[in-house]
């Protein structure tokens, strides 16, 4: 019999048009003891809640952000120390935990799911799972990938200073006539646009015996396209536009000489996960978005469709050179 003796529930909230009817709503039962509710001799001290979700598809997912606040939950470096029973969970489904987006310049909460970092499955037992005050949760079946989220932005100062946007060349040198004649006219402000996670490293499994962490390493790479949006899968490789759209988004162009003749930047990384767990790494990629047109017989036709809103890849350039921002984390799978 399962305590109640700190007992709520949760409804993890979910973002969409609509709801089909074929929806089902999934409860599971969440413990602050490794042992799910089974030892008898902690009926009066474990804490036990509810998370509640609605069943969705790949194609369907749909997440939103929840906050939450457990009492005298136990807590380890402010997130709350449970542990999922997963026997509810179907072959060929997958329970995901998401951390909840970045809250805007302004303090307005986006109220989206950010980035998966835990993912169980019917095997995975009485899983431990560190769970922040605000998360995404979502229950999701099917043969694809269950791992978009949705995006957030946030406004970018382009007088930035902590970080140095660059330029790339085209073909070993910059191609300053053609862009000179394809300049882009911004007419909204430039903001931070992330993108769906990537997988981006084999899966490790750490070993339950073992003395010390595992590593996980992974890279992940992008070029110089111009892309209408993440969602609608159009872009522009190696555009000409490039130089023109990137002044306008504040890269200062004085670092160029840095970069040679490349046209794709690459970045590795590597973190580490406990004994007895295993995971990969992912990285979610920035990109400088706003709205307006370009102009000039250098463009390339297809930037040529009025006034819409275009992003490129967010690039810095360091000690390791010219490299992909955005964010690494690990998705844990165990």
């Amino acid at each position: 019999m399962l305590n109640s003796f700190s007992k709520f529930v949760l409804f993890a909230g979910f973002v969409a048009k609509h709801v089909a009817a074929q929806d089902q709503e999934m409860t599971f039962d969440i413990f602050s003891s490794n042992d799910c509710g089974t030892d008898k001799s902690k009926v009066f001290t474990e804490r036990h809640n509810v998370l509640r979700t609605v069943q969705t598809t790949p194609e369907t997912e749909r997440c939103g952000a929840s906050t939450i606040d457990w009492a005298d939950w136990p807590q380890a470096n402010g997130e709350y120390t449970s542990f999922v029973d997963t026997s509810k969970i179907e072959d060929h489904c997958q329970l995901l935990f998401y951390t909840a987006a970045p809250i805007d310049d302004d303090g307005t909460d986006t109220s989206k799911c950010f980035i998966p970092y835990r993912s169980l499955n019917s095997n995975s037992g009485c899983a431990s799972v560190s769970i922040p005050k605000r998360f995404g949760l979502v229950y999701c079946c099917g043969d694809g990938s269950c791992l978009p989220t949705l995006p957030s932005t946030r406004k970018r100062d382009v007088n930035d200073a902590k970080r140095t946007p660059i330029l790339p060349r085209f073909n070993g040198v910059f191609n300053q006539r053609r862009d000179s004649q394809c300049t882009f006219d911004r007419t909204s402000d430039v903001t931070t646009q992330y993108l769906f996670p990537s997988k981006s490293s084999a899966a490790v499994n750490c070993p339950p015996g073992a003395n010390f962490d595992c590593q996980v390493s992974g890279d992940y790479s992008t070029g110089t396209s111009i892309s209408q949006s993440h969602t609608e899968g159009f872009s522009v490789g190696g555009s000409y536009g490039f130089f023109g759209i990137g002044a306008s988004f504040g890269y200062d162009s004085s670092v160029t000489n840095e970069i040679g003749s490349s046209t794709s930047f690459s970045q590795s990384y590597t973190l580490s996960i406990p004994p007895g767990s295993s995971g990969y790494l992912i990285f979610t990629a920035k990109q400088l978005c706003g709205s307006g047109t370009f102009n000039g017989d250098g463009c390339d036709d297809a930037l040529k469709v009025g006034e819409k809103k275009w992003c490129i890849p967010a690039l810095v350039t360091g000690k390791n050179g010219t490299q992909p921002d955005g964010i690494w984390s690990i998705l844990q799978t165990n």
